[in-house]
């Protein structure tokens, strides 16, 4: 059952109207009065480039009351907003004018579009109002590909810092075999591969014997030691180690 409708003043219509303008487009500025006259009243919207009036007029049908039939008869209708049936201004016009810097940039674009343009040929501002749509399509996309850039970059550079993180916890092992890779013997070179195998995930502990001034040969030699002498065990850390 719908609710009994509220009669208001169109300036109350006005209002509303210029509030969700607002919602809609917060960085536009928008004029909007309302006017009274005999047999009716109306609310009408101005405003300077920003969007188009189709955008706008999106909104503001839904506030209008009357329209006139095919008999020129003018028929109510109250809008809904909020829950509540309202019976408002008959009418909302709205009223859109572009700056003369806005309008050359359409009709620049619009000549890469129309061949030959003119203003005084037939339809002639639809296809300004073409253009302009074609325009604004060709920003966003630009928009959305800047961002979109922008978005792969930051996670390059992510990915880029987490490569520097990882690189400066590398297995230490490595880093040695790396640094001393000139100077070792294959003997060595082989001893290293070794010791790295069976300390593996023990890259603490290889590092920790290597900063207690621990050499290749001689980690080797009591790895060797701990692992094959079994008259000779040792409860060292080492065997300790390898035993667990």
């Amino acid at each position: 059952m719908q609710k009994d409708t509220i009669y208001e003043d169109a300036t109350e219509t006005a209002k509303k109207i210029k509030k969700e303008l607002k919602k809609a487009f917060p960085k536009m500025k928008f004029s909007v009065t309302s006017s009274k006259y005999a047999g009716g009243s109306s609310v009408y919207v101005k405003w300077i480039d920003g969007p188009m009036d189709e955008e706008v007029k999106g909104i503001t049908n839904k506030f209008k009351c009357a329209s006139v039939d095919i008999t020129d008869m003018k028929v109510y209708k109250p809008y809904e907003y909020e829950g509540e049936f309202y019976n408002g201004a008959d009418f909302v016009h709205t009223s859109r004018k572009l700056s003369a810097e806005y309008k050359a940039k359409i009709v620049a674009h619009a000549q890469t579009i129309y061949e030959g343009l003119n203003e005084y040929e037939y339809g002639y501002y639809q296809k300004l109002i073409n253009a302009e749509k074609d325009l604004l399509q060709s920003e966003s996309n630009s928009k959305a590909h800047d961002e979109s850039n922008s978005i792969e970059n930051h996670f390059e550079e992510k990915e880029s810092c987490s490569k520097v993180r990882q690189a400066s916890v590398i297995n230490f092992g490595k880093r040695k075999e790396k640094r001393d890779l000139l100077r070792m013997t294959p003997e060595q070179k082989l001893k290293l591969m070794t010791l790295e195998i069976v300390f593996k995930g023990k890259d603490d502990l290889l590092k920790a014997l290597f900063d207690e001034g621990q050499t290749i040969d001689e980690l080797f030699s009591s790895l060797a030691k701990s692992m094959f002498e079994i008259n000779d065990v040792k409860q060292g850390y080492i065997k300790h180690f390898v035993r667990n």
